[in-house]
């Protein structure tokens, strides 16, 4: 017979639930630092400046993580996961893969934009909706 469900041997360590815990809190700054290449210099040149040349990077980087030279590689346009997370741990990986996966969807939402004739699809959903006359 099957061994009783033990719930504590779930498989997740402390150490998953701690990098889900910062992937789901900075899950914002990996899709800032995901759009960084594509910042207008003059609207977001102070942000682009702290996490290309600034400490940006390194701040993660002093949690214990190495996302820094793979997060260039992405910035160079490299896609290849496994080429990005060689050599880093795995919760670094995670990182990097997350930083990815941000960018590959924001180049997805850039190709649209150019196939809609410089409309921001979900732009354009908005507008629909608050062209409605008013009665």
């Amino acid at each position: 017979s099957a061994p009783a469900y033990n719930p504590v041997d779930s498989g997740t360590t402390t150490e998953d639930a701690s990098i889900e815990k910062l992937l789901s809190e900075l899950n914002e700054v990996f899709e800032i630092v995901a759009a960084v290449p594509l910042m207008d210099e003059e609207e977001y040149g102070e942000l682009r400046e702290h996490f290309m040349k600034g400490p940006g990077l390194d701040e993660i980087d002093e949690r214990g993580y190495s996302i820094k030279a793979g997060t260039h590689r992405i910035w160079k346009g490299e896609r290849d996961l496994t080429k990005l997370t060689e050599g880093v741990d795995t919760d670094s990986a995670l990182i990097l893969q997350r930083i990815l996966l941000h960018t590959l969807n924001i180049e997805r939402k850039v190709r649209e934009m150019i196939t809609n004739g410089g409309v921001d699809p979900d732009d354009e959903v908005e507008s629909e909706e608050n062209s409605e006359p008013k009665k």
